[in-house]
Formats: structure tokens, sequence, C-alpha cells
């Protein structure tokens, strides 16, 4: 009886710091990624216009501990190109809050090379629309959180994915 209430109470010493005490993570969700206005000018001025919207969600499952977003910042690629890029405020999260993030990102008669032309062309030729990866940073105290957002120049997306990266 006496190793059953030890095993019972070493259980409880570390379940419960596991639980509550250890920081988890953000939980991200993409809820919408759009591109509307999309124009590419003619392939001697390449100028594109265009405006990407994201809606991402962001809960904080902590439940002793608030979430600092101290550095959050998003844009959009194409291959390897940047074409806009914007600095979100920085902003905390309570214990158990949801968070919408509304991310919107313009690009408006911005000179592109002609390689970055020509593949959105050429994308958009085969009628699957150009591919672009938008990407929001956030960096916290515990590491650096990165959403990745496909999306097509029709305003379908794709897919997105979450990597993390934990300060050591």
């Amino acid at each position: 009886m006496a190793v059953f209430i030890a095993l019972v109470f070493l259980a409880v010493v570390i379940i419960i710091p596991v639980l509550f005490l250890v920081p988890r993570m953000p939980e991200f969700a993409v809820s919408s990624a759009c591109v509307t206005g999309f124009n590419l000018s003619s392939a001697q001025q390449q100028q594109l216009s265009a405006s990407f919207d994201l809606n991402l969600t962001v809960h904080s499952p902590n439940r002793l501990k608030r979430i600092y977003y101290e550095r959050v910042t998003a844009s959009v690629v194409y291959a390897s190109d940047i074409l806009s890029e914007n600095t979100l405020a920085p902003f905390d999260q309570g214990k158990g809050e949801t968070t919408v993030l509304r991310v919107r990102l313009a690009s408006l008669g911005e000179y592109v090379n002609s390689d970055v032309a020509r593949g959105i062309e050429s994308d958009r030729g085969r009628g699957d629309g150009a591919k672009y990866h938008a990407s929001i940073v956030c960096a916290t105290l515990s590491g650096i959180l990165k959403i990745v957002v496909k999306i097509d120049s029709d305003g379908k997306m794709l897919v997105y994915s979450l990597e993390l990266h934990y300060k050591k």
C-alpha cells in the first residue's frame, strides 16, 4: 500500500508540472488566403500589382503563461523573390486566448525581374495559376514560428504548413 501511495504521489508531482507549468507552443490555423487585383504588366515594364490577404487564428494552449510575440513579419515570395514584405505589430496572448491576425500584403506596380515575370506568365499560361508562398514569421521568447501558405494567383489556398524552431 505504501508503494502505491508513493507511486501516486510521484505521478502527481511529475504530471502536474508537465500539464500546467511547461509552456506549449501556440496553435495556428489559416482560415483564409486570397489574391485580389492581380495584374502583371507587359514584359517590357514587368510591374506587378496584387493584394495578398491572409487570416490566421492563433490560440495559446497555455494555462499559466502568457506568450509574447516580439517580432512578427509577413512576406509573399514567388520562386525565391520577395514580392511584398511587412512587419506586423507585436502582440501578446493571455492564458488560453485566441487571436485573429489579418495580414494584407500589397504589391502596387512593383518591378519584378524578367525571370519572375516569365515564370508567373508561364504558370498562368498552363492554367494552374502562379504559385506563391506567403510566410508569417513570429519570434517568441520560446522560439521561432513560421507559417507558410501556398496560394495561387486565382486566390485559392492550396496548402499551409507550420514550422517550429525552439530556442536552446
